[in-house]
């Protein structure tokens, strides 16, 4: 048996010796060369979409507690040829760009509050796209402060981008567009206010409920008869009972209470810097699943979907039934745990 083994060993050796040596004496550089052809062509052909699309794209579906499975919270509509982002968390750049979103035609970034996985990721969506052609400017609206936010990206990239036109050219790259257009936003608790209307699209802000941000926003999307309704991060909010009355989808928060407090008392039990009573002050300042089946159910939402899923578990279906144990008793509407990645055709609803 020992000498058999032996010999398998070394014939396994060998093996791998043999296609290891036969790899390494090949030209890959055509295979190299083709796949660079495709990927360049596909950003090419994303670069403008086409004018009758109306899709979402989840780019991000986590929360601060990111992971492989999901990004910070970054939302993107596409909608009159142009793309429009509902806040940009880390990393927003490299996923939009991963899951072919047309980043050359970047309209407008609406933020809904200024939590640091909402926005962490704003200035490199505007940087690269600025670097990889794009010669507009791109607004940038949020609550009070965003204009600040913005204006420090310019100073803490302003030698970046100084070197950047040196070596690219006056006409490739103009500093100063590329963290232009940033705008304050303020709206009173009682009102819905609009902040785009072009071509039949129009996208309005609303005040919600986020615990000590006293300026959060949740929008609203009209397009092509359709109502969308984006929540940010919020309470179980009268803003949402109000706004998404009837509408088409409902892109909400969520947070599974359950398992949340169950991190917590292992927080505790297993002696952790972050203490469970930490948990309880996170979980008041977010709608709970069981929650949201209800503000859902109250407001007659034809299709639920959850995002900014606290904790955010894998994207997996058992993790996604566990994530909405107890809704379907309550919501009898769709619901849809969105993905990193995922595209949804809003024609087609």
């Amino acid at each position: 048996m020992n000498n058999l083994l032996k010999k398998l060993a070394v014939l396994l050796v060998i093996t791998f010796s043999a296609v290891f040596g036969y790899l390494y004496s090949q030209d890959f550089r055509p295979l190299v060369f083709k796949i660079t052809e495709q990927k360049v062509a596909q950003m090419v052909e994303n670069a403008t979409p086409d004018k009758e699309d109306f899709k979402l794209l989840f780019c991000g579906t986590g929360s601060p507690s990111r992971n492989v499975h999901r990004a910070q919270p970054c939302t993107a509509l596409v909608a009159n040829g142009k793309l429009f982002l509902f806040d940009a968390g880390e990393g927003a750049i490299a996923k939009l760009m991963e899951y072919g979103a047309p980043v050359g035609a970047l309209d407008t970034i609406f933020l809904t509050h200024l939590h640091s996985d909402h926005m962490s990721g704003v200035a490199e969506v505007l940087h690269n796209t600025a670097l990889y052609g794009r010669r507009h400017q791109v607004d940038t609206l949020g609550p009070p402060g965003t204009q600040k936010l913005i204006e420090g990206f310019a100073m803490a990239y302003h030698d970046d981008l100084e070197e950047r036109q040196r070596v690219l050219g006056a006409e490739k790259l103009d500093p100063g567009i590329v963290f232009s257009g940033a705008q304050d936003v303020l709206i009173n608790k009682t009102e819905i206010k609009p902040l785009y209307k072009q071509d039949g699209l129009t996208i309005s802000a609303f005040q919600i409920d986020h615990p000590d941000w006293p300026h959060a926003y949740g929008y609203k999307i009209e397009f092509n008869g359709k109502v969308i309704v984006i929540s940010g991060d919020t309470r179980a909010s009268d803003g949402i009972r109000t706004y998404a009355k009837g509408a088409d989808i409902l892109i909400h928060e969520a947070l599974q209470a359950d398992i949340f407090a169950h991190i917590g008392r292992q927080m505790d039990v297993q002696g952790a810097s972050m203490s469970g009573d930490r948990f309880e002050s996170i979980a008041a300042a977010h709608t709970t699943t069981i929650e949201l089946a209800e503000l859902s159910q109250q407001a007659q939402v034809k299709h639920l979907v959850i995002t900014h899923l606290i904790p955010a578990l894998p994207a997996i279906w058992l993790a996604d039934r566990f994530f909405i144990s107890g809704m379907d008793d309550i919501y009898d509407g769709k619901i849809t745990i969105a993905r990193d990645g995922q595209w949804m055709d809003v024609n087609g609803f």
